[in-house]
């Protein structure tokens, strides 16, 4: 587990999270995803929702539950969760991906 100093996590009421187009592992909407996840599990989630629709998106594909990838964003740092999503990715074709792609940036 990292220590908490290299896990960066928002007061959403003074900061954004990064922009929905923003992508890890080609996922896009993820590094948006993790910083809200964190937020939540902080308490400084703000006026922001966690899980949004397009969140419900992204978890279906990685096939993990909101509260689980809460979970994982509490205690794993940006190289982490690239790595997860890496792993989920072996296993989905670019069309899945792709497809995901239009559902959130239209």
């Amino acid at each position: 587990m990292k220590t908490l100093e290299k896990i960066n996590v928002l007061d959403l009421s003074v900061e954004e999270p990064r922009d929905f187009a923003e992508s890890f592992a080609g996922i896009v909407h993820l590094p948006r995803m993790t910083d809200k996840a964190r937020a939540y599990k902080n308490g400084t989630l703000s006026d922001f929702i966690y899980p949004c629709p397009l969140d419900r998106l992204v978890l279906n594909y990685l096939e993990v539950d909101a509260e689980s990838f809460a979970n994982r964003a509490e205690v794993k740092d940006d190289d982490e969760i690239v790595d997860f999503a890496e792993k989920i990715n072996r296993w989905r074709s670019e069309e899945d991906r792709a497809l995901l792609r239009q559902k959130i940036l239209g």
